[in-house]
């Protein structure tokens, strides 16, 4: 039996006899300062609008012009 198989006959919902209301507690909380919060910060900072350049304003989609009967 692998360890996958152990854990679901243990588990409350199969009735087994794991007790985890009796484990003691553990005070957790997001990881700070990751390296992926870090470069989500940068990646946001970097394309903000206030980071860009100014651009004049053009039509991005002017669509067909049709000739006026």
């Amino acid at each position: 039996m692998n360890s996958w198989q152990l854990i679901f006959l243990q588990s409350r919902a199969n009735h087994g006899a794991y007790d985890g209301n009796r484990l003691p507690a553990q005070i957790w909380d997001w990881p700070q300062e990751s390296w992926f919060q870090k470069r989500r910060r940068y990646l946001r900072e970097a394309t903000s609008p206030k980071n860009r350049p100014e651009m004049k304003h053009k039509k991005r989609n002017p669509g067909r012009s049709f000739p006026q009967d």
